[in-house]
């Protein structure tokens, strides 16, 4: 089987759709040479500015931790980036419209026929005019760090040469006027006024917070509320072994009452009371000595009646020593009652000082952070004060930035330039008509060689006609 060669097919295309290819390439290029020769030129204006790393001598009677902090300034990207966005700040901005109006620079252009017919929307409404010129300049800055260095590239792009140089000038005049107003020595007694605000602050809630700890009297609320948890939990441990003890009581006290009501002779049980139990045994021993008498003697006999009489006094006797345990329990039962009610107190107590710990632990953390934010606050003022201080000894600025080229004009118009444009078009009409050549070819699905009718349907080709066209 025969392959297909590649570069034929290719040819065999751009041959089929030269006309697509050629007019799409000929209106593209005729746009690129429309645009060269008619688009307004956009001109730029460049300058360039330094920042500087500045060596700051020390100062015996600064605080060695300022001196330390700022002995050597060394800048980093962020510090280029942050110079960058002062540079192009709304403030800037504004006060180069402000410096441009007042030198007339906006007069001059609206001599022009579309500046004059924004003259009556200017006096109706000079604040939206001015935020729109200041938004237009900043459209048009641009800016970018040189490679390996700490130099700031500004362009300005504008229709206008000319206008492009002042407007730049302007802006590189207002940044190190704003720069300076930003890192001037006058702010020392802003930065003093404040540092002795916060100063003050600082003492204010220091003293509310010894007030916090001498009323309560205690100096860590914390760890006072988890010793008096701890101690709760033991409170509450005690209390269950009392309150098991008074049950205890009570069931005895109780079955005591009940059975002293009873005239019956009956038996008490008290384990460990050495007299109960001799008498309680003594008793046992008469009845079962009266038992042994009745064997042999009527119940009404004399003998009977002495022993009745005997286990009698014996069981007064036991009952009353029997009362005198009841006493005994009732006045322990007593004592426990009381031991619960002291530790229910206490553990009310301890719940009612840990509220009151909580609030002091509350109030005293607030205090703490308010107490952190005036300190933080302090130092950061304290340091800029000593840093104002060192910049009146080392005689310049802490950051200095320094204008190392002023605005000048581009050498011709920055778009178009018609060189690069026409031939910019003619490549990309070229590229654009042969993609769409590929394309109607590609989405293209009929015959277009006898071979492909082998191919696809699998029947022989017996002959073909060339396409005749009728030039008649």
């Amino acid at each position: 089987m025969q392959t297909e060669d590649i570069k034929r097919e290719i040819l065999n295309i751009v041959f089929a759709q030269q006309k697509l290819i050629i007019t799409t390439t000929v209106i593209i290029f005729c746009l690129s040479i429309l645009i060269a020769l008619f688009w307004p030129s956009t001109f730029s204006a460049t300058a360039s500015i330094l920042v500087r790393e500045k060596s700051v001598e020390k100062n015996q009677a600064a605080l060695e931790e300022v001196r330390e902090q700022i002995n050597r300034f060394e800048l980093s990207k962020e510090d280029l980036s942050s110079e960058i966005e002062t540079l192009t700040s709304f403030e800037v901005i504004e006060r180069t419209y402000k410096q441009l109006e007042a030198a007339g620079f906006y007069d001059d252009l609206q001599k022009g026929g579309f500046f004059r017919t924004l003259k009556f929307w200017e006096k109706g409404d000079s604040q939206s005019f001015a935020y729109n010129e200041i938004y237009k300049i900043k459209s048009k800055l641009r800016t970018k760090i040189v490679p390996a260095s700490n130099v700031i590239e500004i362009a300005l792009l504008d229709r206008n040469p000319e206008s492009a140089v002042k407007i730049l000038n302007a802006l590189l005049d207002q940044y190190i006027i704003y720069r300076a107003d930003v890192y001037n020595p006058v702010k020392q007694k802003f930065f003093k006024d404040n540092t002795e605000k916060f100063r003050e602050g600082m003492e204010l809630k220091t003293s509310e917070l010894t007030d916090v700890v001498n009323k309560n009297r205690v100096s860590d609320p914390e760890k006072e509320i988890v010793n008096n948890l701890t101690l709760k939990i033991q409170l509450e441990q005690q209390l269950n072994l009392l309150q098991n003890e008074k049950a205890d009581k009570k069931l005895i006290a109780d079955n005591l009452v009940i059975l002293l009501k009873n005239d019956a002779i009956q038996s008490f049980s008290f384990p460990g009371n050495g007299v109960l139990e001799t008498m309680g045994l003594k008793l046992q021993e008469l009845f079962i000595e009266k038992g042994n008498i009745l064997r042999k003697y009527h119940q009404k006999s004399e003998k009977v009646a002495l022993i009745e009489k005997q286990i009698e006094s014996t069981y007064k006797k036991y009952k009353a020593e029997v009362k005198i345990q009841q006493w005994i329990i009732n006045k322990e039962l007593e004592s426990v009652q009381k031991k619960i009610l002291r530790i229910e107190n206490q553990i009310k107590s301890i719940n009612t000082q840990n509220v009151t710990l909580h609030k002091q632990l509350v109030d005293m953390n607030r205090i703490q952070r308010e107490l952190n934010l005036f300190q933080n606050s302090y130092e950061a003022f304290y340091k800029r004060t000593e840093e104002i201080k060192l910049y009146d000894t080392s005689g310049g600025a802490l950051s200095p930035v320094s204008v190392i080229s002023r605005a000048f004009p581009s050498d011709g118009p920055v778009f178009p330039k018609r060189k690069l444009v026409v031939v910019m078009g003619l490549i990309i009409g070229l590229l654009i008509g042969c993609s769409l050549g590929f394309m109607q070819e590609y989405f293209d699905h009929t015959f277009k060689h006898p071979e492909d009718v082998n191919r696809i349907t699998q029947l022989p080709v017996i002959f073909s006609i060339k396409r005749w066209e009728n030039n008649c």
